[in-house]
């Protein structure tokens, strides 16, 4: 809400968005009130990208779920161009299809 992220795009797994209903929903509702983007997809990637404000491009990957697991995980965090395109290429790909997925969906359950 300060602005300090100029935009943000979230990809979930379909899972998430059947397991966890009320929590979905929620994110759907507070990330269109910022304008930011959330779909789901058949995915089990965990992949972060981050443009810096200077130019430089993360990315950090690794094993770890977003949930609550009492597991040891790792994430690996690369500064490298080139590795955060390739992610964020193909997240914004998968955005794309599943943005414009759940929109058919919904006009289907609405008519």
């Amino acid at each position: 809400d300060s602005k300090k992220v100029g935009s943000l795009s979230l990809l979930v797994s379909e899972m998430f968005q059947a397991k966890q209903p009320e929590m979905w929903n929620k994110c759907q509702n507070e990330f269109k009130k910022r304008g930011m983007r959330l779909a789901s997809s058949r995915t089990h990637a965990k992949v972060f990208c981050v443009d810096g404000n200077d130019g430089r491009g993360f990315a950090l990957y690794g094993s770890g779920n977003l949930r609550t697991a009492k597991s040891h995980e790792q994430l690996t965090l690369v500064l490298d161009r080139g590795v955060h395109d390739f992610y964020a290429e193909w997240i914004d790909e998968q955005m794309a299809q599943h943005e414009q997925q759940e929109k058919y969906d919904n006009e289907d359950s609405a008519s």
